[in-house]
């Protein structure tokens, strides 16, 4: 991180506002944080998109040379006869705006690329602001549903491990998956809510014409202020009580003199709730195709977030409003925030620590990996040793390509454990005198020849296919599952300091010692798999730095070391010491992959 004071702006450019956010840094922590909207139809002049971004760079304060990230949704606007040829009118105003300033685009695979690369693929950086705000309540919660209601569309995005899970990634893909749904808290037509409304005791048709919109609703039910009523009235009449009762009695061809006031609250109420029985309906379709998927709260933002919270508490789901994003701009910029903190990441002065970070945090990444591989070889002669790989950066390319395609759950899964074997092959180049094995006959051969064998694991898998195909089941699973198989004492899971730091269900990292199988599961550092295969087994369990070698190396001598060890119902509290261990499976276990 960096000590001195830097500053990064996001933009979210869609088809009907602009938002900005400039986010000011002191000591890789958020200093400040400033947003800025302004609304403009993109159809009704395109020309005009310059002069919008001054005005929200003016706002916001933007000087000169501040590094930008870019995401959009205005390519939809029919102001354009392709998405690419709005994308491409996009970057080519932005960077007639802001020629002095480092450019990147925010792509749906959540890679930022300089402007030049973004312009050879425009199809990739298509709709992604979704893809900024869902990367960036991934770094800052593990297990989450991100519900951003905004004034046209709804975005539903399920965050599992840390890592966002979303089936679709363009526009039509996410409709398809009840990721999108197209309807918001400001300009969604009522007639699109519904076909027929409650009128004095019967159900009336409604007009198939643009006379009022969803704010009209809000207005009167006192949920949104003239000042949030941020498209044109669709009378270009007033935005006030009167003229929003006005707009939604026209919805039934009538108006301020044929119904009451009290009648219009009756309408605009039904309609509260039939947009909460839609987003509800594309909630629950996403809640459908996750594990215990009761068991995680709502991460709720947008200007409609009072809508996506109702629905959670209906669902009796835990609801994280709109405060616990930081900055402040939950409700009203957040993927341009998050455009702005995913930049600054990239540059290592961000204020995300990079636990869920695809490109750290891993030992495999570091200088240790040689060091420890040399001590395992060494460790190998005195004891009886299985290698299970993790996936490491080649795993990384799963999730890359899953979250640019949208796999299916079966294809991630079995790409993700060739990325394991391919990960193996690396450690037994790196451990002198190992050999890679497929199967557990194989590894006691090895073993008895006083070398230690690295499990090469998708043939081993493919035929046995024991466990979810999940994002929630890492190699952290994979390991306990064969350590089971392999009759062995001891199951070791390394992992560098940064995995080793992660919290106990958000309240703080564990200190080294004890740990139950409850604290287990709550934990970030493991996967959600691991506690439930391990409940009721009598495998001990021990999470190492594997920065150390000699913590390993005096585990496996002694029975003892400096790490955390999990306990199951001795009443006392404390596991019980054991001796060296000596049969199968001294060493199964290492860092967490990213494996479904």
């Amino acid at each position: 991180m960096l000590s001195e004071r830097r500053e990064t702006v996001g933009w979210d450019i869609g088809g009907v506002h602009v938002k900005g956010a400039r986010v000011m840094w002191r000591a890789g922590e958020i200093d400040d944080v400033r947003a800025a909207i302004r609304p403009f139809e993109i159809w009704q002049g395109p020309d005009k998109l310059p002069a919008v971004l001054g005005e929200v760079a003016a706002e916001l304060g933007i000087q000169g040379g501040e590094a930008m990230a870019v995401t959009m949704t205005a390519e939809l606007s029919d102001a354009f006869r392709t998405k690419r040829e709005g994308v491409l009118f996009v970057l080519d105003e932005i960077e007639r705006v802001f020629p002095g300033h480092p450019l990147h685009v925010l792509g749906i695979a959540g890679d930022l690329v300089p402007l030049e690369s973004a312009r050879r693929r425009p199809l990739d950086f298509a709709a992604t602001n979704w893809v900024a705000a869902a990367l960036f309540v991934a770094d800052r919660y593990r297990d989450c549903i991100l519900i951003d209601v905004g004034s046209t569309t709804t975005d539903i995005i399920p965050i599992r491990g840390g890592g966002v899970v979303a089936k679709g990634r363009t526009d039509l893909a996410r409709l398809a998956s009840g990721e999108l749904v197209y309807t918001g808290v400001v300009r969604t037509n009522p007639n699109t809510l519904a076909d027929a409304v409650p009128v004095r005791g019967r159900m009336c048709r409604v007009a198939a014409e643009y006379f009022t919109v969803m704010a009209d609703v809000y207005l009167l039910l006192g949920r949104l202020s003239p000042e949030e009523y941020t498209c044109p009235t669709p009378d270009n009449r007033a935005r006030s009580l009167t003229g929003a009762a006005e707009r939604l009695a026209r919805l039934v061809c009538a108006d301020g003199e044929m119904l009451s006031e009290e009648e219009v609250l009756k309408i605009a109420s039904y309609l509260y709730e039939r947009q909460l029985r839609q987003i509800s309906e594309g909630l629950l379709q996403v809640l459908s195709r996750l594990d215990n998927a009761y068991e995680i709260p709502l991460v709720v933002a947008g200007a409609g977030s009072f809508v996506a919270a109702e629905v959670g508490r209906r669902l009796r789901l835990g609801v994280l409003g709109p405060e616990h994003v930081p900055g402040g701009v939950g409700c009203t910029a957040l993927p341009a925030l998050a455009a702005a903190c995913l930049l600054a990441g990239r540059w290592g002065n961000g204020s995300h620590d990079g636990r869920r970070d695809q490109d750290r945090g891993r030992l495999g990444r570091g200088e240790h990996l040689r060091t420890l591989c040399e001590k395992v070889a060494e460790l190998g002669q005195r004891h009886r040793l299985l290698i299970v790989p993790g996936g490491g950066a080649f795993a990384d390319v799963v999730r890359q390509y899953d979250a640019r395609f949208g796999l299916g759950d079966s294809a991630a899964h079995w790409m993700a454990i060739l990325a394991m074997d391919q990960y193996g092959y690396l450690l037994a180049d790196l451990i002198p005198g190992s050999t890679f094995v497929r199967s557990m006959g194989e590894a006691r051969e090895v073993v008895e020849t006083g070398s230690v064998p690295v499990l090469l694991p998708f043939g081993f898998l493919r035929q046995a296919d024991a466990l979810p195909h999940s994002w929630s089941v890492t190699s952290d699973s994979i390991a306990a599952w064969v350590a089971g198989l392999a009759e062995a004492t001891l199951l070791v899971l390394l992992k560098d300091r940064r995995g080793l730091s992660s919290p106990v269900g958000g309240k703080g990292a564990p200190s080294s010692g004890a740990m139950t199988v409850d604290q287990l599961a709550a934990w970030e550092g493991v996967d959600d798999h691991l506690a439930p295969l391990l409940n009721g087994d009598r495998l001990d369990l021990w999470i190492l730095n594997g920065e150390r070698p000699d913590r390993l190396a005096e585990l496996l001598e002694t029975g003892w070391t400096d790490g955390i060890r999990l306990i199951r119902s001795d009443p006392s509290g404390v596991a019980p010491r054991r001796g060296p261990p000596g049969r199968p499976g001294g060493l199964p276990g290492r860092p967490p992959c990213a494996h479904p």
